[in-house]
């Protein structure tokens, strides 16, 4: 079990962690299927050889290739080590909009981590914090959820949990010179710790960077 600030507890049994279905768009059965790697792209690109051959082979192939290609857009789950979608060239272009529990999959040596090491979920709906993003992370980074304690950073643009968390958004032109990289990826995102701000966390991609303010004690939602 994971226990979030603001959240309450959920399970994280990496076994099950995409067993939760996914409505694949533009089903014209409304098929769900489990949310694994590519799972609607798979989904609907088998589709047609469940059905009896079409009368020309050519329309039916090229038919499927179209909805697979079209599913490629509508899905929206990320996969590890990226999104199904091209990479959002800003940091805001990843949790736009934020992603409820587990949220995105974040990698490290570009291999998955569990949500116990790091997650970057939206802000509970029923506070209504569902427009912000609140960052867990296991502190040291890396370190067993057994043994570690729990860092949050939170980001507020709009002020929805509380406007010092939109204050304290920031986005600096460089990192800070002594930042170090935790190894965590959201696709092109990179998260960074300076030990001169503990305050704060970097996310950056490419030359976009924010600093995301720490919320010490973690923020809790009545």
């Amino acid at each position: 079990m994971l226990k979030i600030p603001g959240h309450g507890s959920f399970a994280t049994d990496s076994r099950k962690r995409w067993a939760s279905p996914v409505r694949c768009p533009g089903s014209a059965e409304g098929r769900t299927v489990p949310a694994l790697r590519d799972a609607c792209a798979f989904a609907f690109a088998v589709e047609p050889l469940r059905r009896p051959p079409h009368r020309n082979a050519m329309k039916g192939a090229t038919a499927a290739v179209a909805v697979s290609a079209a599913l490629l857009t509508g899905c929206s789950t990320f996969s590890p080590g990226g999104s199904d979608r091209s990479h959002p060239s800003s940091v805001a272009g990843y949790f736009s909009p934020p992603q409820a529990f587990p949220g995105p999959t974040w990698t490290r040596e570009q291999k998955a981590v569990d949500t116990n090491q790091v997650n970057s979920i939206a802000g509970p709906e029923h506070c209504q914090w569902q427009q912000a993003v609140m960052m867990n992370l296991q502190w040291p980074p890396g370190s067993d959820a057994r043994t570690s304690t729990l860092r949050e950073y939170i980001r507020d643009p709009q002020g929805v949990i509380d406007s010092k968390f939109r204050a304290a958004l920031q986005r600096p032109r460089s990192l800070p010179a002594d930042a170090q990289d935790t190894g965590y990826r959201l696709g092109d995102l990179q998260l960074w710790l300076s030990p001169s701000h503990p305050d704060g966390a970097y996310l950056s991609v490419g030359k976009d960077i924010e600093r995301w303010p720490r919320s010490d004690p973690t923020t809790e939602c009545a």
